[in-house]
């Protein structure tokens, strides 16, 4: 059973989008990559990592992962309407969530307390959920926001594609090449 295990997790494809909650383009991409997600082969396993090459992005890094620890403690119940309204606060209502306390605000528009958003911002999850994000950033080279990564090998974005569409398409083909090897 565990060899059985290993193995699934393996033939895995990981399919990661590094996107930062202020920049226009990953607004833009995100419901192209939700509708994708939510049809994605069983074999993929999309995530999300937050850009972080300096402070604010940094801060809004931080913003996603400690959203991460409250959705899995059930706290936030609705994670993909909180993303959401995290992007409409800052592209359409002008609030950059550039400090902790305006975004400790914002959580608390979701019913999340002081002390519950202090424990997971503040965690040593939290912490490390950023120096493992920091350390792909590196190791794939990404220097912009949307990009996409495939299983560690193929990195591609919007522009370099052509389009959002073709984004769409281009990672449908690299899973296909990936689920070949």
């Amino acid at each position: 059973v565990r060899r059985q295990r290993q193995m699934c997790i393996r033939d895995r494809i990981e399919v990661a989008e590094f996107f930062w909650y202020g920049c226009p383009h990953c607004y833009t991409f995100e419901p192209y990559i939700n509708t994708w997600a939510e049809n994605a082969p069983a074999n993929v396993r999309f995530v999300r990592i937050p850009a972080m090459w300096n402070r604010g992005l940094q801060l809004h890094a931080q913003l996603y992962y400690t959203e991460e620890v409250l959705v899995a403690s059930g706290l936030i119940k609705d994670p993909a309407a909180f993303r959401e309204a995290v992007f409409v606060e800052y592209h359409r209502r002008g609030n950059r969530l550039g400090s902790k306390d305006a975004i400790q605000s914002f959580f608390a528009r979701f019913d999340i307390n002081a002390d519950d958003f202090e424990a997971a911002w503040s965690s040593f999850e939290v912490n490390q959920k950023m120096r493992v994000a920091s350390d792909l950033a590196r190791r794939y080279g990404i220097a912009s926001v949307p990009m996409m990564v495939v299983n560690g090998k193929y990195r591609a974005s919007g522009q370099e594609a052509g389009s959002l569409d073709d984004l769409i398409e281009l990672i449908d083909e690299l899973v296909a090449r990936e689920e070949y090897r």
